[in-house]
């Protein structure tokens, strides 16, 4: 679709991530930047105050420091570990999760692409996180997260999905779902930000009409 129309998607993505994030007050809400020079202007854009650098490498290297990062500060446990590419991530998928976490080990939500879209747990654990046998991108990553909690002696929860957003299907998938959620009930939680943006990508023909 074009470097500028998918940049747009990004930032709106990370707004109403960010946003389903602050809104809840049990947890303590960190962002992680790469670049690392970003940080300060992401964290004033997104409003969260805590803004660090990722590491460089490898995703998995990446979530396991962030992860170990917070259970470095007192009282920052269980951690949860979402991305940016989750525009219907709400505080009830994390208020679950964290209802889950009372009861196990580690928790997860899986993604349309066989991986997953959260992961939380109450310490570190190297051996899911950082273990040569996840083939990152691959289509079996949920299933290996699941087989290695299990072999580590932890117990195991599973969320209803939670799709991000990687590929053109993806965000059909999204405007679809955003469709079919538009009944103006005031129960439903829509993510402001990315429904502006499509509208105006499609006002603008860079994406089909819906």
């Amino acid at each position: 679709m074009g470097a500028e129309p998918a940049a747009e998607l990004a930032r709106v993505f990370l707004l109403d991530v960010a946003a389903a994030v602050r809104t809840a007050e049990l947890w303590h809400p960190v962002l992680f930047v790469d670049p690392p020079d970003a940080a300060g202007e992401l964290a004033e854009f997104i409003a969260i105050a805590d803004a660090r650098a990722q590491v460089t490498g490898h995703i998995s290297l990446r979530m396991l420091l962030g992860a170990a990062a917070e259970f470095s500060l007192e009282g920052c446990a269980p951690v949860i570990l979402v991305g940016s590419d989750l525009p219907l991530l709400t505080p009830a998928h994390l208020h679950h999760a964290l209802r889950v976490l009372r009861r196990a080990a580690v928790v997860s939500a899986s993604a349309p692409d066989g991986a997953y879209s959260l992961i939380g747990m109450h310490w570190p654990a190297v051996a899911l996180l950082d273990d040569p046998a996840i083939a990152w991108s691959g289509p079996d990553v949920l299933a290996t997260l699941e087989r290695l909690t299990r072999a580590a002696g932890l117990s195991y929860g599973l969320l209803p999905p939670l799709a991000d957003v990687d590929t053109r299907a993806d965000l059909e998938a999204l405007r679809s779902q955003l469709r079919e959620r538009g009944d103006g009930s005031p129960s439903v939680v829509h993510p402001r930000h990315t429904e502006e943006a499509l509208a105006r990508l499609e006002q603008a023909g860079r994406i089909r009409p819906g």
